[in-house]
């Protein structure tokens, strides 16, 4: 009698998984699982070739540690398993996006104090909340357009800078101290010229050692009384201060007089002579009254 010996393979394959792997996010904050066949070493007893699969799939996205399972099977079905991790980590920096040009005002000093001007930055990253730092830091003290960093930086140290300028501007007003009171001589026709008393003026300013003085009335100004004279400071930048004193004619010239010829005069009896009244001959003239 014959039987029929079939058979059967019932021992599982081998394989052998790679060790934990890095991966790193995309601007979502998720990674692509590779494909991780090619890496992995299996053999079995009856078949030259085993079937590997890989879960997750290749091209899943995932947003966190995933370990990854590789399953090998031979054509009885045999099966055996093995895994690693993967662990993504963020090496994006974030993006952000600086002020347009910002105005500064000058100081007393011609100086300014940088304000903080991290909020003006907009920063925005794939995976975690941004601090923004600025340099030169709030609070330092220039006197010249200046270059702003500001910096973004996420919880995973990645950074990335943008910069703007400030622009100072001089936007306060010079000082100017005027003279006292002046008090003049009216003149023959009882009028007194203005002089040029710009030169009496003493301006200062924050920022500019250039000064323009100007003067209402101006020089020449024939006057009858009592006049204010004011003077006007215009700095480098185009600001103005004024102030003000009096000029006060005051007529110090004596009167003119002219007598009669010398007159001849007749003794009474009693050898005296009456002393006309000559007011009304003599001629009289004055510069004011």
């Amino acid at each position: 009698c014959t039987f029929t010996l079939t058979p059967i393979d019932n021992v599982a394959p081998s394989i052998s998984c790679i060790g934990n792997q890095t991966a790193f996010y995309n601007a979502n904050c998720e990674f692509e699982v590779a494909s991780y066949v090619g890496q992995i070493v299996s053999t079995d007893n009856c078949d030259l070739s085993v079937d590997v699969v890989q879960s997750p799939a290749a091209g899943s996205f995932v947003s966190g540690v995933t370990p990854i399972t590789m399953t090998g099977t031979d054509d009885a079905g045999n099966t055996i398993s093995c895994s690693f991790s993967v662990t993504p980590s963020d090496n994006q920096p974030p993006a952000i996006t600086c002020p347009s040009t910002q105005d500064a005002d000058f100081d007393a000093n011609c100086e300014f104090a940088l304000q903080d001007y991290t909020g003006l930055g907009v920063a925005v990253d794939n995976c975690s909340a941004t601090t923004i730092t600025q340099s030169p830091v709030a609070g330092t003290v220039l006197s010249a357009n200046s270059v702003i960093t500001l910096t973004a930086m996420d919880q995973n140290q990645n950074a990335t800078s943008c910069s703007f300028l400030v622009v100072p501007e001089d936007n306060l007003a010079p000082a100017i101290l005027c003279p006292s009171d002046l008090t003049v001589d009216f003149d023959a026709n009882c009028s007194f010229t203005l002089a040029d008393y710009t030169g009496l003026g003493s301006p200062s300013d924050n920022c500019s050692s250039v000064f323009t003085v100007s003067q209402l009335p101006s020089a020449g100004t024939v006057i009858g009384a009592s006049t204010p004279i004011t003077l006007t400071v215009l700095d480098g930048n185009g600001n103005s201060a004024d102030c003000s004193f009096n000029v006060n004619p005051v007529d110090n010239t004596d009167p003119i007089i002219t007598c009669i010829a010398d007159q001849e005069v007749v003794f009474d009896s009693n050898c005296q002579f009456e002393v006309s009244d000559y007011n009304g001959s003599a001629i009289t003239s004055d510069n004011c009254s």
